[in-house]
């Protein structure tokens, strides 16, 4: 197999409206649109209805208390307290549960074999993904009608400001593309059909979590300038910048005098709306780019090594070039830092280059034609693209807080640390393509993922005993046995590798 695999051609606009329009058939009839827009309707009436019960309670003379002096109840109303209530559905339906319809129904178009059927079809592979992603949660989207028409009137009643809608508006939009196309993404990362349920879990899991991180960290100052690294914290940070029931109840006392008393944290939380849709819509494209490869030529791995590359670039620049100069105080604060954020970029990178390993048959079918394999080609091993990773991230690093400075100025605790760590995480595509070389069933394959797993966290405690230079006996001889698996693991598993490699090219020649 190479690069050159045959697509189907560009999706022309009527293209697209077909195959919209027969996804949307499948999952709503007209019929019922009508019914769907009225149960969301009720939805909207009965948020009202928990909004001024509520209300009524917080506000009951029985249920004051007594509070310490200088204490600024909070402003209840009950538009606006309806209002929480509509975008927290918006985004539970939107950014939590449209990904996990998207993942459930691929997967069971996979499953049921209708998927291949639908390949075959005229419609391109961008009109299939636009299908799928608009017409499985479809019955979704027109529930959220009813929650973001009583948006629309907290807005034109007062309670939210105008530019607050705007930017709301835009962050769903935005946010719910990436959302599903991530659940998209997802079902099809599989090289064989998985359940249905547990892709499912997985899009509305992380999704949710993430969310739920990112709305944290909009309530503080020093994490805020990260809360756009989900549409969720957009949202929070858009309904903390004004004056509102949402800024009162997320915030403390404190944490509202220095709101309103220092700029910066209020320029970040204007400035994260734009972000987040930036890059919800750059990912998305990226993530989109992949589906349609996988959709036009499923034996390929969901992501090219460029894509994979790119992906991981994005990523890592939103999450490195944010980190404040203030907290670079030293050189081992920045070795510290470095060591934190590679573990946080541990998850991604490993989930990248699995994805753009290559399949075991295609692997051996381009080592027994023969073919010229350069490091990012769909049949090349992952150590190319994983190692490019590495490189993009310390050059990030590089840029936002001198890390190779401080790197080099460093003790000799934390620069061993900091290269042991580099070297551990660069053995890791070595891994991932024995393993797919290797494990052939999903079992044997998480098997040995598992055990790869326990192998760095053995290292990473390693690293973490090495860098504070115990003393301890018990600590100095796990530092000892970590430091020789360091270097055995990856040399037994490279020995492997190299033999299996060269199985191949036997039975090539025999052939």
């Amino acid at each position: 197999m190479d690069n050159k695999s045959a697509t189907k051609p560009p999706a022309s606009t009527g293209d697209l409206r077909t195959a919209l329009s027969a996804f949307a058939h499948r999952s709503v009839r007209p019929r019922h649109a009508a019914q769907l827009v009225l149960y969301s309707a009720g939805i909207a009436l009965l948020l009202m209805l928990v909004a001024a019960w509520i209300v009524g309670e917080a506000t009951s003379p029985a249920n004051q208390v007594y509070h310490y002096p200088g204490y600024v109840p909070l402003p209840w109303d009950t538009i606006a307290l309806a209002d929480i209530f509509a975008l927290i559905l918006l985004a539970l339906g939107l950014f939590v549960i449209a990904p996990a319809t998207v993942a459930a129904s691929l997967a069971g178009e996979r499953r049921a074999g209708t998927l291949d059927q639908l390949r075959t079809t005229p419609a391109p592979p961008l009109g299939l993904l636009a299908g799928v992603v608009v017409g499985a949660p479809l019955r979704l989207y027109l529930l959220c009608v009813g929650p973001l028409a009583l948006h629309v009137f907290a807005t034109v009643t007062g309670r939210v400001p105008p530019s607050v809608l705007v930017g709301s508006l835009f962050v769903l939009g935005a946010g719910a593309v990436l959302s599903v196309l991530f659940g998209a993404v997802l079902a099809l990362a599989p090289q064989r059909d998985s359940g249905g349920a547990l892709l499912a879990l997985g899009a509305a899991g992380l999704s949710g979590f993430a969310a739920i991180v990112t709305t944290g960290m909009s309530t503080s100052s020093s994490s805020a300038r990260w809360a756009f690294l989900h549409p969720g914290g957009a949202l929070s940070s858009l309904m903390l910048s004004f004056d509102g029931l949402w800024q009162r109840m997320m915030l403390s006392s404190w944490r509202l005098e220095t709101l309103h008393g220092s700029g910066s944290w209020s320029t970040v939380l204007s400035l994260i709306p734009a972000a987040s849709v930036a890059l919800s819509l750059v990912v998305g494209a990226l993530l989109a780019h992949a589906a349609c490869r996988k959709l036009a030529s499923p034996e390929r791995p969901l992501f090219g090594k460029v894509s994979a590359v790119a992906i991981f670039t994005v990523l890592a620049a939103a999450i490195i070039l944010p980190v404040s100069q203030e907290s670079i105080y030293s050189s081992r604060a920045a070795n510290s830092i470095t060591l934190a954020l590679g573990i946080v970029h541990l998850p991604i990178l490993l989930m990248l280059t699995v994805f753009s390993t290559p399949t075991p048959e295609a692997f051996a079918l381009a080592v027994r034609r023969g073919q010229a394999r350069g490091p990012f080609s769909d049949v090349a091993g992952p150590q190319g693209a994983a190692w490019a990773m590495l490189t993009i991230f310390l050059a990030l690093c590089a840029v936002s807080f001198g890390a190779l400075g401080h790197l080099l100025h460093a003790s000799g605790r934390d620069f061993v640390a900091v290269t042991w760590a580099f070297t551990v995480a660069g053995s890791l595509p070595l891994f991932v393509l024995f393993g797919a070389l290797r494990f052939q069933t999903g079992g044997a394959r998480a098997a040995f993922y598992a055990a790869i797993f326990a192998h760095l966290i053995f290292q990473m405690i390693g690293i973490g005993i090495a860098r504070e230079w115990s003393r301890n006996q018990v600590e100095l001889s796990v530092v000892e046995v970590a430091g020789v698996l360091g270097v055995v693991v990856p040399l037994v598993v490279g020995v492997m590798l190299a033999r299996r490699i060269a199985a191949i090219r036997a039975t090539a020649r025999r052939g």
